[in-house]
């Protein structure tokens, strides 16, 4: 009984500290990461900077190291600890940052960063995610059937999207969906619709 006490007390120490500083460990302050007010210019600009930086590894990682940023960057988000003002200025830089892989039609970055941009679940990645539907602004097939499948997802997330908010997504999507020829697309735009 001792020696299994000496072995779940550190454990549970190690898990508390994770819960309480979500973002410490990957260089972020928690006076950024659960600011209870708006962030400070300086706090904006650590965010931007961190944001920043995991874009660049992006794009140089291979598939695994991009599933394991992938996690990582998702697990945050899911963090109950963070606060709205962090999660909003994440959102923004995020949706800066990562924006290139669907601009150079990179089909397995573009994926995960929509994943990510789904549990960030801000106004900015979510509108992001609904741009890249667009078959006139997006080419790539592959980049408009995962930009789908992850909005159907973040849409059935529980949010408060306000009724404005979903009226106007119904109605893009309702026109995306009258231009889109891939049926996997559309298929997917009509399950966001029906949630």
């Amino acid at each position: 009984m001792n020696a299994m006490f000496r072995l779940a007390a550190p454990a549970a120490l190690l898990a508390a500290a994770l819960l309480a500083a979500p973002a410490a460990a990957q260089g972020l302050p928690n006076d950024v990461v659960m600011a209870t007010g708006e962030l400070t210019a300086e706090g904006r600009k650590q965010v931007a900077d961190f944001v920043q930086s995991a874009a660049e590894r992006f794009a140089e990682a291979d598939p695994a190291a991009i599933a394991d940023m992938r996690s990582d960057m998702f697990e945050q988000m899911r963090n109950p600890n963070i606060s709205m003002s962090y999660r909003r200025a994440f959102g923004t830089e995020f949706t800066k940052a990562f924006k290139r892989f669907t601009d150079e039609k990179d089909p397995l970055r573009a994926t995960n960063a929509f994943i990510v941009a789904r549990y960030v679940g801000t106004a900015e990645t979510i509108d992001w995610i609904a741009a890249n539907l667009d078959p006139n602004a997006q080419s790539e097939v592959s980049i408009r059937i995962a930009a789908a499948a992850q909005l159907a997802e973040a849409m059935e997330a529980p949010r408060s999207f306000s009724p404005p908010q979903l009226d106007n997504m119904a109605k893009r999507l309702s026109g995306l969906a009258r231009r889109e020829a891939d049926w996997v697309v559309v298929g997917h735009e009509l399950e966001t619709l029906a949630q």
